[in-house]
């Protein structure tokens, strides 16, 4: 297999890893907190590796070369440049959306509320 058409194999499963990278994305985006950023990079750092390593294999991808680490950050900085931004701006209006129904919910007890006197 020639060099050109293993660096764009690469391109594509960089791209398809922003698939992935969205999957984890969504509930990080969502919660916010430190430890399940934590938690989803580390996932998406396994899940990422193993759907590399497991493409390489059926595709018979000669041994990794700098080319190959270069073809798969193309591909998922073309990712996160295009499609991410549509997933990113969804996840912030759902966020948002979500954020505003709890604030609905919840009583808010200031100064001026009748709570705890009696009349």
């Amino acid at each position: 297999m020639s060099g050109s058409r293993v660096f764009l194999i690469c391109v594509f499963i960089g791209v398809l890893g922003g698939v992935i990278y969205d999957v984890f994305f969504l509930p990080r985006d969502l919660c916010r907190k430190k430890w399940l950023r934590f938690v989803c990079d580390f996932l998406f750092c396994l899940c990422f590796g193993a759907f590399y390593l497991f493409s390489a294999v059926c595709l018979g991808l000669p041994s990794i070369r700098f080319f190959h680490l270069l073809g798969l950050l193309l591909g998922l900085f073309l990712y996160l440049k295009s499609f991410h931004k549509i997933i990113a701006f969804l996840s912030g209006k759902l966020y948002n959306k979500t954020n505003s129904r709890v604030r609905k919910r919840k009583p808010r007890h200031g100064r001026g509320s009748q709570r705890g006197k009696t009349s």
